[in-house]
């Protein structure tokens, strides 16, 4: 049996008054109705609604389907965040705006399909819903975010209409227009290897959030940005390679490093071997460096280490024992933080220890002197 829409109960919806140097309006504040299927109005009472209020449905765990009617051009903040049985939403010709978190942890939201109008597709807005599995990206979309799609684990692919002005798209993945900086790898992307184009020079903080099929990945010789976090959660990731050239980026055995060799920047996740003797000259490990590297059971310190930054180490769940160079001047907060093998660490009383280094480990402290 077919299901129709219906008109929509206003009874079951919260309006807030607008007015606006005396040109009144109306926002969706809220709604309290059981149904499944909702149509969400464009005008009451003969007013126009403007906007969806930031949590108007939050939470609602009934709606599968919702139909936004004409009028209603922005959606604001956690709108429909954790609409925990959405599947669809019919987005309306003139939306101009989606706000941050504003379909967060809709998890069964399967299908998306943004209006020509829209321009702003903001932080976080559609983090977590794990069953789109493509998205397209109209013309007029100005300003998109590394995390709009933030979680979206079997998303597989971008396509962006070949007219708009600010992105595009390159085997599905997510770039600026001139594909100089490259936005959001798809989470959901089947490739176990993946080489950055060369036309590549800066990679956005979240861009591989995630991507748990990746084993390897290249970067180009122009290369010059890595944030910390940008590789967080690509749990199989073995090995990262750093074409010849780069001026600033190199790696060894697949870890990478500053050209100078002086700080070492990303220990793989899943990089083989149970062992690690970070290089001779090492000054500084930086923030994450090797954040949840399971596999590692013993780290050697070289004596030119002065710096460990925060959460270097953490959740490396099986690391035994560490011996600290006398020399090292900081550990900073979290950087041991749920090592929850950590038996025993052995340092000078000189070593600065952060807030939470060692996040309340119950391990041994050996003091060189």
């Amino acid at each position: 049996m077919e299901t129709t829409e219906k008109s929509p109960d206003l009874k079951d919806f919260q309006f807030n008054l607008v007015n606006d140097e005396d040109d009144l309006s109306v926002n969706i504040a809220g709604y309290h109705g059981e149904d499944e299927h909702i149509t969400i109005p464009g005008y009451v009472q003969g007013l126009k609604i403007n906007k969806i209020d930031s949590e108007a449905f939050k939470g609602n765990d009934k709606v599968k389907r919702i139909t936004i009617e004409k009028s209603i051009s922005v959606i604001e903040s956690n709108a429909f965040e954790d609409c925990s049985e959405l599947t669809e939403i019919e987005l309306p010709d003139g939306l101009l705006e989606i706000g941050n978190d504003a379909f967060k942890g809709c998890k069964k939201l399967s299908k998306i399909q943004f209006p020509e109008s829209i321009l702003t597709i903001s932080n976080n807005a559609f983090e977590n819903c794990e069953e789109l599995t493509s998205v397209f990206i109209p013309k007029e979309v100005y300003r998109l975010y590394e995390n709009t799609f933030s979680c979206c684990v079997k998303l597989k692919e971008f396509i962006v209409d070949n007219r708009n002005l600010y992105y595009s798209t390159n085997d599905g993945v997510l770039f600026n227009k001139t594909q100089d900086a490259l936005i959001k790898y798809p989470e959901g992307k089947k490739d176990t290897s993946y080489k950055v184009p060369d036309t590549v020079i800066d990679i956005r903080a979240e861009s591989f959030i995630n991507c748990k099929k990746l084993i390897d990945v290249t970067l180009p010789g122009r290369f010059f940005g890595l944030c910390a976090g940008t590789f967080k959660g690509c749990e199989n990731l073995e090995k990262v390679t750093v074409q010849d050239g780069n001026p600033i980026f190199l790696t060894i055995d697949g870890v990478l490093f500053d050209k100078k060799k002086k700080t070492l920047l990303f220990y793989p996740f899943n990089k083989k071997g149970t062992e690690y003797a970070i290089p001779d000259g090492i000054e500084r490990i930086k923030i994450e460096a090797f954040f949840n590297c399971k596999n590692l059971e013993t780290v050697s310190f070289p004596e030119s280490l002065k710096m460990i930054e925060r959460g270097a180490f953490a959740n490396c769940e099986n690391l035994l024992s560490i011996t600290l160079p006398a020399n090292l001047k900081g550990i900073c907060a979290g950087a041991f933080c749920g090592c929850k093998q950590l038996k025993k660490v052995t340092l000078s009383r000189k070593t600065r220890i952060g807030y939470g280094a060692f996040g309340g480990l119950s391990a041994e402290f050996v003091y060189l002197d």
